[in-house]
C-alpha cells in the first residue's frame, strides 16, 4: 500500500502525487487549475482534485495511506505554477 503526503496550512492542503500516477490514470484532464505542479510532482487540492485522484487510485490500486505535513505559516505551494497537462 502507498504512502502519499497531505500537505497542510492553516488555510487549506494538498495531496502530493507525482505527474506520471497521474497519466497513468488517465485523469489529467480532470485537474483543475486550483492544483499546482513543480517539476514531476503535482500537489492536488483538497476539495475536488485529491480526490478525484484517490478514487482513481483506488480503483486502480486498491487502497492508499497519506501521512500529513503541516506548515504552520503559508505552505510554498501556494508559490508554484498551477497545474498543466
Amino acid at each position: 500500500m502507498k504512502t502519499f503526503i497531505f500537505h497542510v496550512d492553516p488555510g487549506h492542503g494538498w495531496l502530493e502525487v507525482d505527474y506520471s500516477e497521474i497519466v497513468v490514470l488517465g485523469i489529467t484532464d480532470e485537474i483543475s487549475n486550483c492544483s499546482y505542479r513543480k517539476g514531476g510532482k503535482c500537489y492536488l487540492e483538497e476539495d475536488c482534485d485529491a480526490g478525484i485522484f484517490a478514487k482513481a487510485y483506488r480503483t486502480k490500486y486498491g487502497e492508499m495511506l497519506h501521512k500529513e505535513q503541516y506548515c504552520d505559516n503559508e505552505s510554498p505551494i501556494r508559490q508554484y505554477s498551477r497545474f498543466w497537462h
